[in-house]
Parts: C-alpha cells; structure tokens; sequence
C-alpha cells in the first residue's frame, strides 16, 4: 500500500496520550505512533497540551482547562482540515464529523469509525463503517441497532509493562469506580474472605463519585483492604506485578473490550471475572483466569487462583496479538484499504 495520509479523530474529554486514566486515547496514541513507523502520514485531531509521536500532526481541538468535553467545539477546530487527508477515522465519543459527512457526501468519501463505547452510536447516516474492539461489542452493536461493524482488538503497548512470576498475597481492583465495573462488590467479596485488597480507581472528570466514595468508606478501617485511588502508571504496574489475581466484577454484558484485563495478564497476573462481555475472548478459563456465573462461583475461585501459572497468563496476551501495536495498525490498515476501494457496511 503507498503512503495515506491519515487522520485521527480522539475524544475531547482528556490529552494523547492520557496523563493517568484513559483508554481510548491511548489507543489513539499507540495508532498514530505505529501507523507513523508503517510510513504514512498522520495526523490527530486532539486537545491542546497533547504529546504526540514524533512527526505526527496535531490538530488542537478544546483546551481540557476551560472547554473540556465539547465535542462541538472540536469539530469546528478540526473541519477545515478534514480535505487533507485519504481517511478519516473517528474514535471519538459522539462521531459529531459524520454530520459533515452526510452533507458533503461526494466530498468526505472514505471515513470509518471504531466505536469504544457499549451502546450504540445514532450515526446520521447508513453504513458508517463502524468498528468494534472485539466480538462480543460486535454482537451487541448488531442487536441494540441493527448496525454491521469489522472487529479490531485493542492491544497494549509491552514497552510499557513487566511481567513478573512472583505472585503476592492481595488482590487488586484496576478500573473506574463505576457499578458497571462492580467496585463495592469487589471490595465486598474481599472482606467476606477476609482476604486482602488493593483498589485504584481512575475517575473522568465529570463522574459522579458515589461508587468511588462507597469503595473509600468500605477500605478505611485497615491496611488489609486499601483505597489507592488514581495511581502513576509505575505504580499500576509494580501492583500488577505483586497481585495474587485481579479482580473485574463486572455486572453487564456491554463491556467493549477490558483493557485492564489485558494489562494484568501481560504481567502474569491472573484474572477473576464474571463470564459476560468480551472476557471468554480474553480468558481462557482455568488456565489464565476464571470465568464465574454467579457471586459464590466468583468467590470460590478467588481461593483458587494459585492453581494459575503466571507464564501462561503472559504468554497468552503475545499470542493473542493484544500486545503488539504493529498488529492494531495492520489490522486498520487492512480495513482502510477495503473503504478507499469503495466497500462500505
């Protein structure tokens, strides 16, 4: 393929890549940072104070300091840009171009959109070339909407995580304070075991804090079940390096993807999880991790996560391809090929 120029659209709500929390933005990131090293030219369509790869344009939107979340603002940032470029691949949260899409049709003609939201997207037009983040996503895109998607796996950046065979005695909660992440449970189970827990709950702006507040209260009476909060990447890693297993009580099925899942895994962390969403595709039960369905099964394997080899979680995330960047980008690149030849779904 000769080189395209590309452009990325990330979301309004935090820089690329994140400075703590955020996952779709560095996803964002780790594309352009790839699709740049496969000779192309790309841009991103991001806020101001982002960092990005070396030789990547950036096309500031919304200032997170005094405009944060105005998707609106973003698109009259970047629009008078969009004719530079082959592609345009949103993945920001309310696909706001695909309204310039649907009134210039004959002049933005090769678009795609990866949705990393649950629900589906109203897109203003038919056939907007959505892309899921994994199976299941697609399948419940399908059924909430009717809309047809391609499926391309996130993945994880190894440079940035260590993996370890040395397993410690707490558990460890990673992901937003949010019920459809089921912190308090996790919190809760912990407690009925009598067994120890570490909880980093990384917040967007914005969120209301109820479950955040409740996990706070439940950990603060003893070191035995720890609130950490938002934490730095280094410290991220030395938890998951140290957990015994990783917990994600998840309580729906609209999970996307899991990229904390992913994360633990690499570092040969073992994973506990409820069988819902996308987790078979990530999990193989027994082996890297527990699939439960119901609260006691989940508790039942909590107690005996140490029959999981370490090795096996590590090696299982190389060989799904969810950590090699190089592999995403292919992958999009494959699907940016089939639109400028002029498929559409």
């Amino acid at each position: 393929m000769s080189s395209l120029n590309i452009l990325l659209i990330s979301t309004a709500a935090l820089e690329v890549p994140p400075a703590k929390y955020g996952g779709i933005e560095l996803i964002v990131y780790l594309l352009a940072r790839e699709l740049k090293k496969l000779k192309h030219n790309v841009a991103v369509a991001c806020p101001i104070g982002s960092q990005l790869p070396n030789d990547v344009t950036h096309i500031p939107t919304v200032d997170l300091n005094t405009e944060r979340g105005l998707e609106t603002v973003a698109l009259l940032r970047y629009a008078g840009f969009l004719d530079e470029y082959d592609i345009i691949h949103d993945h920001s949260h309310m696909k706001l171009v695909y309204s310039l899409i649907r009134e210039y049709p004959d002049r933005y003609k090769y678009f795609c959109s990866t949705s990393h939201d649950p629900g589906p997207v109203q897109y203003p037009i038919e056939r907007p070339n959505q892309i899921c983040v994994s199976k299941a996503h697609r399948r419940n895109h399908k059924k909430l909407a009717g809309i047809e998607s391609k499926v391309v796996y996130n993945t994880i950046d190894p440079n940035m995580f260590e993996f370890s065979e040395e397993r410690g005695d707490r558990y460890l909660f990673v992901s937003r304070p949010t019920q459809d992440k089921g912190p308090v449970d996790a919190v809760k189970m912990c407690r009925e075991l009598d067994v120890p827990l570490d909880m980093v709950c990384g917040r967007v702006a914005g969120e209301i804090p109820e479950e955040a507040v409740v996990c706070a209260m439940l950990c603060k009476f003893g070191s035995k079940w720890k609130w950490w909060g938002t934490v730095s990447h280094q410290k991220k890693v030395e938890l998951y390096k140290t957990a015994k297993a990783l917990l994600f009580p998840i309580t729906w099925d609209l999970e996307p993807f899991g990229l904390v899942v992913v994360e633990a895994l690499y570092c040969g962390c073992p994973v506990i999880t409820y069988d819902r969403g996308p987790m078979k595709e990530l999990i193989e039960h027994g082996r890297t991790g527990f699939l439960a369905k119901t609260r006691d099964e989940f508790k039942e394997y909590m107690l005996q996560v140490d029959e999981i080899d370490p090795k096996d979680c590590h090696e299982s995330v190389i060989k799904k391809g969810f950590a090699s960047p190089e592999r995403m980008a292919k992958d999009y690149l494959k699907i940016y090929k089939r639109i400028l030849k002029g498929e559409r779904w």
